[in-house]
């Protein structure tokens, strides 16, 4: 899969598109008029207002994913105090570590699209 379009992603003209300054990693819409008509390159149309907002966030998000995952525990230190955890009763804290690693990568992967 390509990369994604980069942000910033803002409204587009008409008030229920999303659009970029960037056309990296999108296909052309075959809308001649594309600039004019939406205000940038259209990353999505007919949005309902409650979703804009996240969809505007998205590469944000999908930023904040990868370095939260980069600067985040490595595997071993996790399965570790994964461990300790659980020995010392403290099952929950365990759950909530190994939840977060879990989340963290299902968030990228759905993001790239894997």
């Amino acid at each position: 899969m390509s990369e994604h379009t980069p942000e910033p992603w803002r409204d587009g003209k008409g008030g229920r598109s999303i659009v970029a300054d960037s056309d990296q990693g999108r296909e052309e819409c075959g809308y001649p008029n594309e600039l004019e008509h939406y205000g940038g390159h259209l990353i999505a149309e007919s949005i309902a207002p409650c979703n804009k907002p996240l969809i505007k966030a998205a590469p944000v998000l999908l930023a904040a994913c990868e370095r939260g995952k980069a600067k985040g525990i490595d595997p071993d230190l996790l399965l570790a105090a994964t461990i300790m955890f659980r020995d010392e009763g403290w099952e929950d804290m365990a759950l909530a570590m190994e939840a977060k690693a879990e989340a963290e990568q299902a968030a990228i992967d759905a993001a790239k699209g894997e």
